[in-house]
């Protein structure tokens, strides 16, 4: 909370996101506002950023990797761009290793990109 780190967790089944108020914080929205937004959130993601990123979440969620760690640029709902760290695991898998429910972190990377 006190050090711009977002927490987030998504049921890959059912497409279902919770994420904490401090990740709330970063992009700007207010929780109504997210749930709105929430199957459009590759829209927040930088279009130069954006088929690195997908290609990448792809891969784990196909469960060909472990983990997920990104730098990428987002926008805020006040339409600046800022850079984040997105980290995230599985908190539960399938029987083939693809995961199921993911837990992640976003942190606003910005200052250490200038």
């Amino acid at each position: 909370w006190g050090g711009s780190i977002g927490f987030w967790t998504q049921n890959l089944e059912s497409g279902d996101w919770y994420v904490s108020d401090s990740w709330l914080a970063l992009a700007g929205y207010t929780r109504e506002e997210w749930k709105a937004r929430t199957a459009a959130w590759h829209e927040c993601i930088h279009p130069d950023d954006r088929a690195r990123v997908q290609a990448e979440v792809g891969r784990f969620a196909a469960g060909q990797a472990e983990s997920l760690a990104l730098e990428y640029r987002w926008l805020t709902k006040c339409g600046d761009w800022i850079w984040v760290l997105v980290r995230a695991r599985a908190a539960e898998r399938d029987a083939a290793g693809r995961p199921l429910r993911v837990l992640g972190t976003t942190v606003d990377v910005t200052a250490l990109k200038k």
